[in-house]
């Protein structure tokens, strides 16, 4: 079953993805130096004067002091969470590069979810391939962080630190230089090595500052929130990064699986397999699955789920041990007493007698239906056992393990 109202209105429309959601809370975020850093960073990226060596050297800088390099991961997230969107961090096809779209990665992210479940009996985030482990970013899992830095750098900048005037004026001094480069022969590697030190010395200082006193719970909110940013994307660049073939590898368990009921193939698996896990499984699978009984599979208690089974056995079949001749013969159908007790010849309490015996039940001074009442219930404690133990087996055969 499924909802249809809307469903068509869907259908003639484009759901329009976007991370504006993201974009909004780190616009809001973005006070203090963190405008001047993010504009440092673009600046860096776009100047074509520069050298890949060049723009190294000023990216170090920024990172002297890599919680207060909040441009750098803000404008990561941003960008990550548009290629969430695009599909670009997707697994390439190792025929044509193709990475897959959106959509895709919803599809085999759900069907991880189910695969992984049915595998091993516990949620995918177990071991770090929940949903939000592939696209929390995009879901606003880190809006709070965004917030709570928010709040430090509100409270830092109402301070009015001469360290971070300082810091600012640092980044603002190698803008307006990567601004003044027309051509090559405009930069001066004296000047820009004298920057560069201002920006490494500024962070420094900066850092040592926001170290102290009432600043230091907010310079570990800063630390904190970023280690949370930053480990998320990369935790979602290597789950899509992989996402093709940690699907393919669950879904091929469970194709393997599916083979187990066919004898053949089983008997093929167990003789061509070196794995001695795989072997056990399918050595033994046609053993386990026999000991599952749907009947357990129920919200009952464990002593409900038992009295299910023996009413459906029609257990207990004896319940007066005033009946001697009844409680003899279910004496001689027990497992435990069958093969070691006749009754060729011998009387109902003969048998009841004998029986206990058999069983190390104590007798002594008892009398024939003294005898018959503590025969009879250990024999229903038996067949009681019996499916206890058969429950067992259930619970363990689908167990994952």
């Amino acid at each position: 079953m499924t909802v249809k109202k809307g469903l068509a209105s869907m259908a003639t429309s484009d759901p329009m993805f976007s991370n504006v959601h993201i974009q909004n809370a780190l616009n809001s975020a973005s006070i203090a130096w963190v405008p001047k850093c993010k504009t440092l960073l673009l600046e860096t990226e776009s100047d074509e004067i520069l050298t890949d060596v060049q723009k190294s050297q000023i990216y170090d800088a920024l990172n002297t002091v890599s919680y207060l390099n909040i441009g750098r991961y803000f404008l990561d997230l941003e960008r990550h969470t548009i290629n969430i969107i695009n599909g670009s961090l997707g697994e390439p096809d190792p025929n044509d590069g193709n990475t897959g779209d959106f959509l895709e990665h919803l599809n085999l992210i759900d069907s991880i979810q189910s695969l992984y479940f049915s595998i091993h009996n516990k949620n995918a985030g177990s071991t770090g391939k929940s949903v939000d482990d592939f696209v929390g970013s995009l879901r606003g899992t880190l809006l709070d962080d965004i917030q709570a830095i928010k709040e430090a750098l509100t409270f830092i900048d109402n301070n009015n630190l001469s360290s971070q005037t300082d810091y600012e004026t640092a980044l603002q001094e190698l803008i307006d230089f990567i601004n003044t480069l027309d051509d090559s022969t405009f930069f001066i590697e004296s000047t820009f090595n004298t920057l560069l030190g201002n920006l490494s010395s500024a962070s420094s200082t900066f850092d040592i500052i926001l170290n102290t006193g009432h600043y230091s719970s907010r310079r570990n909110t800063l630390i904190t929130n970023r280690n949370n940013i930053v480990n998320q994307i990369i935790s979602e660049t290597n789950n899509l990064g992989s996402i093709r073939t940690y699907t393919r590898s669950l879904s091929n368990i469970i194709s393997y699986q599916s083979l187990a009921s066919n004898s053949t193939i089983n008997d093929l698996i167990v003789k061509s397999s070196t794995n001695t896990k795989w072997k056990d499984y399918f050595e033994n699978y046609s053993e386990r699955f026999y000991q599952i009984n749907p009947l357990f599979d129920t919200l009952n208690s464990e002593d409900e789920k038992i009295d299910d089974v023996l009413a459906l056995r029609g257990l207990p079949d004896v319940t007066q041990y005033l009946d001697l001749d009844s409680v003899a013969q279910k004496a001689l159908r027990d497992d435990r007493i069958k093969t070691r007790l006749g009754d060729s010849g011998k009387t109902s309490e003969d048998i009841i007698k004998e029986s206990c015996v058999l069983l190390g039940i104590n007798i002594t001074g008892k009398s024939s239906y003294s005898q018959s009442s503590l025969l009879l219930k250990n024999l229903n404690d038996h067949d009681r056992e019996i499916v206890r133990q058969e429950l067992n087996s259930h619970m363990d055969v689908n167990t994952n393990s």
